[in-house]
């Protein structure tokens, strides 16, 4: 499996996108008291734009060369492991669960929603962010329309993907509290009757 490094740093676009997630979170949670647990974490990226905001922010990913690379940022206030969203490796509950553009490579999405609501406090915010259902904005130019690489096959694999996913968060035991969309795709829920 390829790593796929996304800029941790404060660029522009992470910017607005720490903006975006930190505006739609506060109106659920106080972030200073609240715990995150970042399924789908990468090489930290959410870490270094979240972790400063929270009271502690722990990250998971099967990829165990992008855990490295996260664990080498040495960014305060953050635990990584290795770890998928259906099997999560730590025995504890989170106020904030959050996948960030990693719903739609969950293989087992009857297991992931189980793991979810395992680690969720009865009032945990669950969020989820995935990427937009248009072919522009993707770091993988093989997924942009109007570049030279765009490879359609490969974008109407990943749009299936993105579509299963987001018709699998339409389970009975989350209570939806919004869905924005803009440049991504945002739902924010909460366990129902927990």
């Amino acid at each position: 499996m390829k790593t796929l490094l996304f800029p941790a740093n404060l660029t522009k676009n992470n910017i607005r996108l720490r903006n975006f997630i930190l505006k739609n979170i506060k109106k659920y949670k106080y972030l200073s008291e609240s715990t995150l647990l970042d399924v789908g974490c990468g090489n930290g990226r959410f870490a270094s734009l979240l972790s400063n905001s929270l009271k502690k922010y722990y990250g998971i990913d099967p990829d165990k060369k992008a855990i490295e690379i996260a664990k080498r940022n040495n960014i305060k206030n953050a635990l990584f492991k290795v770890g998928k969203g259906e099997k999560i490796p730590l025995n504890q509950k989170f106020d904030i669960v959050l996948y960030s553009f990693s719903w739609h490579f969950i293989k087992d999405f009857k297991k992931a929603l189980n793991e979810m609501l395992k680690v969720s406090k009865p009032d945990s915010l669950i969020v989820v962010l995935e990427p937009s259902q248009k072919p522009k904005g993707y770091l993988d130019q093989r997924l942009n329309k109007a570049s030279k690489s765009f490879d359609k096959q490969l974008w109407l694999s990943k749009l299936k993907k993105l579509k299963w996913a987001e018709r699998e968060l339409k389970d009975k035991r989350l209570n939806l509290l919004a869905h924005k969309i803009s440049r991504v795709n945002l739902w924010l829920f909460s366990p129902r009757g927990k």
